[in-house]
């Protein structure tokens, strides 16, 4: 992590402002750098992600997601009534929008800085994450809210022409998916699907 010390009595100006800040007894930046280097400096720092409100309603909303999508797909399989398992599924499609919505407010806080302090009342070690992982923490929502708008066009479909199962993806003939209407959007949520051509009448025999 990197470290960018600042002491405590330049906030009324902002960090932005501030000049190179020294703890007690320090008489250069390298000092104060390998000061927040130590372990025991490093045990002091308060990291925001995990007493964030968000994180709690993230979790709890991933758990909601997982519960109903299963509730759905069992009472799908099960030959659950079509509008009942319909409801299921908008419910958990719900839960997976606010999943989104709260891991973007969570995911935020890989971007912020953390901080320790060295001294009570006096200064502080300040630290970010390596950009690395601060792009991976930042990536993963926009991947989920991908997923998400994906799913909100599916369920449309489904309400159309009938439901689908969530957890369980189905492989088939290349041929049979390009005679359907929207193969190309990799779905095949929609009103036709075409089969195998007529045979010729040579070859009938081979429907018996």
């Amino acid at each position: 992590m990197v470290t960018y010390p600042v002491t405590h009595r330049y906030e009324h100006v902002g960090y932005d402002k501030a000049p190179p800040a020294l703890c007690r007894n320090m008489t250069d930046a390298m000092q104060m750098q390998q000061l927040c280097m130590e372990e025991k400096v490093k045990l002091k720092i308060r990291y925001n992600l995990m007493n964030r409100t968000s994180r709690s309603l993230t979790q709890g909303a991933l758990f909601g997601w997982a519960l109903f999508k299963g509730v759905h797909d069992i009472m799908l399989s099960g030959g659950g009534e079509p509008f009942t398992c319909l409801m299921v599924g908008y419910l958990a499609t719900a839960f997976q929008g606010l999943a989104v919505a709260t891991i973007f407010l969570w995911s935020m806080g890989a971007a912020e800085v953390f901080a320790a302090q060295v001294f009570e009342g006096e200064c502080y070690c300040l630290y970010q994450l390596p950009w690395l992982d601060s792009t991976l923490g930042l990536s993963s929502p926009f991947v989920l809210l991908l997923i998400f708008c994906i799913k909100l066009q599916s369920i449309g479909k489904a309400a159309l022409y009938g439901d689908y199962m969530y957890s369980v993806s189905y492989h088939m003939p290349f041929h049979l998916a390009k005679r359907s209407i929207p193969w190309t959007r990799g779905s095949l949520l929609s009103p036709l699907v075409t089969g195998h051509q007529a045979l010729r009448p040579e070859r009938a025999w081979l429907n018996n």
